[in-house]
């Protein structure tokens, strides 16, 4: 499915934060080659090297890819939303399913230009996918937090559920899932 609100082919994000005096041209460029060389994305060189703060990375990439900046602190993540996408997913990606609106799955990720993502998500969850940007990073922690806590009440439910030892059986239950969490 096609994404709502796909970024287009724009310029290098390094170049923009170069004009925007956001960052010196050399120091762009040794970030690019540790990048190179250590396999990790631009973005994530010039966070760890310290050379831009999460939060101006935040609005620069919000500002280029005009995608919206989401505080994940502050934000009610939906259980339907965790629901599809496998967590395995989540982690590898690096995006947190939010909310389900209609047709709508909106995700939290670090890259919205990130089309191959894009489109797994949208192919996985048959729904349109409208990125969102985390204004101070912490998306690997949310998936883990969110995560665990959409499994934690799983299994609650299920032990719910269960026929007790000794008691007369019930009829079959089918699984709740985090469709029901969400109602």
């Amino acid at each position: 499915m096609i994404s709502q609100g796909r970024p287009g082919l724009k310029k290098d994000i390094g170049q923009v934060l170069v004009e925007g005096a956001f960052l010196k041209a050399q120091d762009l460029e040794k970030a690019r080659e540790k990048a190179q060389a250590t396999g990790k994305k631009l973005t994530e060189v010039l966070l760890q090297e310290n050379l831009l703060s999460p939060a101006t990375l935040a609005s620069v990439l919000s500002f280029h890819f005009n995608v919206p900046v989401v505080d994940l602190g502050q934000y009610q993540i939906e259980p339907q939303a965790l629901s599809l996408v496998p967590e395995e997913l989540a982690r590898e990606r690096r995006v947190l399913p939010l909310k389900v609106e209609g047709e709508v799955l909106t995700v939290a990720m670090e890259d919205p230009s990130d089309v191959g993502t894009v489109d797994t998500l949208a192919a996985l969850s048959r729904k349109l996918i409208r990125p969102v940007i985390p204004v101070q990073g912490g998306l690997e922690e949310a998936v883990r937090t969110h995560y665990r806590l959409a499994t934690q009440i799983q299994h609650e439910i299920d032990q719910a559920v269960a026929v007790q030892p000794g008691a007369p059986a019930r009829p079959a239950v089918p699984s709740l899932g985090a469709e029901a969490i969400a109602q």
